[in-house]
């Protein structure tokens, strides 16, 4: 009896289907009442918006709320930050429009967009499986080889694993309509594409 390790790896290159977007809304201000104000207009504001485009507020979740005052020459400065998250299907148009929506306002903020998957799960387990099965059959390949059979398992150890955390929110009551403007050749981009991998070491029994 002897024992192979081989690692068996699966990947798949998939199109991004869901856009978590981060927004920032920053103010400076010589006080605390002045900075607070600037922040909460501008939040509201893009509330307003968004919400009058289709976007559930459920899908948009506080991740920062934050006032901070720091003496600098001996004046007073006060910086006050809110940080929402929304996690919504991807949609370019919807992008564009929030990026129009920035331009034409008066807001102060820092603008990240995310792309991922709504069936990270589902997928990341077929890979799994998909690994396991090419490490089997990378073990019965040399196993045959050497005139021998796998019999078992002797252990197992998966590799990194991706991020777990999912999406729970990403269901729209009505199809987002972002307010008209005129057309861009950036509104027929697609979203990107992602590999997403799996790797598992396995120590098979030979016989």
């Amino acid at each position: 009896m002897g024992k192979l390790t081989i690692v068996g790896k699966a990947e798949r290159s998939v199109v991004a289907d869901i856009v978590e977007i981060t927004m920032r809304f920053l103010s400076h201000a010589g006080s605390s009442s002045a900075a607070a104000a600037k922040v909460i207009k501008d939040c509201e504001q893009f509330l307003e918006n968004v919400k009058s485009w289709g976007i559930d507020l459920r899908n948009i979740h506080i991740s920062d709320d934050d006032i901070n005052q720091e003496f600098e020459d001996k004046e007073l400065d006060v910086t006050a930050t809110r940080e929402l998250k929304i996690i919504i299907p991807f949609d370019m148009g919807f992008n564009n429009s929030l990026m129009d929506l920035i331009e034409k306002s008066d807001m102060d903020v820092d603008l990240n967009v995310q792309y991922s998957l709504s069936n990270k799960k589902e997928l990341h387990d077929e890979l799994l499986k998909e690994a396991i099965n090419d490490s089997r059959k990378k073990a019965e390949l040399i196993a045959e080889t050497m005139d021998q059979k796998i019999s078992g398992i002797d252990t197992v150890e998966q590799g990194d694993r991706y991020d777990r955390s999912e999406y729970m929110c990403c269901e729209q009551e009505r199809a987002i309509s972002v307010p008209y403007r005129k057309p861009q050749l950036s509104d027929q981009l697609k979203a990107p594409t992602t590999k997403e991998t799996e790797a598992i070491e396995i120590v098979w029994i030979m016989e």
